[in-house]
């Protein structure tokens, strides 16, 4: 009589074995939690990037290394315009000289100061523009901070320095956290803001 009840009780047991292996051999999906710290980190990551797209403050590379590349490059030439920006989603110095009928744009990465791009031509442009001195670039961080503190929670997404009108004028350009630009420009020597334009 205790023998009938071995085979059933042995056949139950071992279905119920079976079952519980194959669901925990099926492959997670993504409702399970355990996916979910994952999706957010890199959801995370992705924002992270956005950000560091638009504000300049990412440059690992200094003004003063980027002007010392173009001087390694050009000697000979001197240095009429300054400019950090975003480019194809790059962050790049963009630097503009000219010498003795010649122009040359260089364009360097602002992390690594590769060269991205390195222009030499024949200039028709008879004007003359004056030279940008190393010690200018000293300047430029003190008017960018003043645009940014000028709204809440804005940062700059590029700078440029140039000649204009007798003077070197720092137009900064900046949004805010809603994505509204603002550009300021500044007369670099005396700090005066010239026009704001929103």
């Amino acid at each position: 009589m205790k023998k009938r009840w071995i085979a059933p009780v042995l056949a139950l047991t071992l279905l119920v074995t079976a079952c519980g292996n194959q669901a925990s051999q099926q492959p997670a999906t993504d409702d399970d939690q355990g996916s979910a710290p994952a999706k957010t980190e890199q959801t995370d990551k992705n924002t992270a990037a956005q950000v560091s797209e638009e504000d300049i403050a990412q440059a690992k590379a200094d003004k003063e290394a980027a002007f010392d590349k173009f001087k390694e490059l050009h000697a000979d030439m001197d240095l009429t315009q300054f400019e950090l920006s975003y480019e194809n989603g790059r962050l790049v110095y963009d630097l503009e000289g000219e010498k003795d009928g010649q122009d040359v744009d260089v364009v360097l990465d602002a992390n690594d100061l590769s060269v991205v791009k390195d222009d030499l031509d024949n200039d028709d442009d008879a004007t003359v523009d004056p030279a940008i001195s190393k010690d200018m670039l000293a300047k430029i961080d003190a008017l960018v901070d003043e645009a940014i503190k000028d709204r809440d929670g804005s940062y700059a997404t590029s700078y440029s320095l140039s000649h204009d009108d007798g003077r070197w004028v720092l137009d900064v350009e900046t949004k805010d956290q809603n994505k509204q630009e603002v550009e300021y420009s500044y007369n670099l020597e005396t700090g005066e803001l010239i026009e704001k334009d929103a």
